[in-house]
């Protein structure tokens, strides 16, 4: 699964992400229809997705993320080389790598499979406002 614009790429196919107002962004759930509306809201570092199952709200302290869902917590570990893991306290639920275009999910359980897509797109719009303010900021 890859950011390109306005789209996600998973598995060969093409879904449409419509931008909305105030920086909010509509992410297709897939072939299980519906939609979920993600937001990044840079000046607090969290991301909130609007979810037809219900609300989610991740947290980004010094080290990691966190946000609850379905009963559970969770963590959000990103490690300098460009993954991201998410863990909850069974294991990892899922991992994804930085690319050119985004994040690409390489292993998701199906504990977070229906909120994957829209996760890794609100972690995806952080990555980019991350990249963009260490482009601003130049070198040292």
């Amino acid at each position: 699964m890859g950011l390109l614009r306005d789209r996600i790429r998973e598995s060969g196919v093409d879904w449409p992400v419509r931008g909305e107002r105030r920086g909010w962004h509509s992410v297709p759930l897939g072939a299980s229809g519906g939609e979920a509306a993600v937001h990044y809201d840079v000046w607090r570092d969290r991301v909130e997705i609007r979810h037809p199952d219900g609300r989610i709200l991740v947290r980004f302290g010094w080290v990691r993320g966190r946000f609850e869902w379905g009963g559970r917590a969770y963590r959000i570990h990103t490690t300098p080389g460009g993954r991201v893991e998410i863990m909850s306290s069974v294991g990892p639920v899922l991992r994804a790598r930085h690319t050119l275009w985004g994040l690409r999910a390489e292993h998701v359980e199906p504990a977070v499979e229906r909120i994957a897509r829209p996760l890794l797109f609100g972690l995806a719009l952080r990555l980019q406002w991350q990249l963009a303010a260490l482009a601003t900021a130049g070198p040292g």
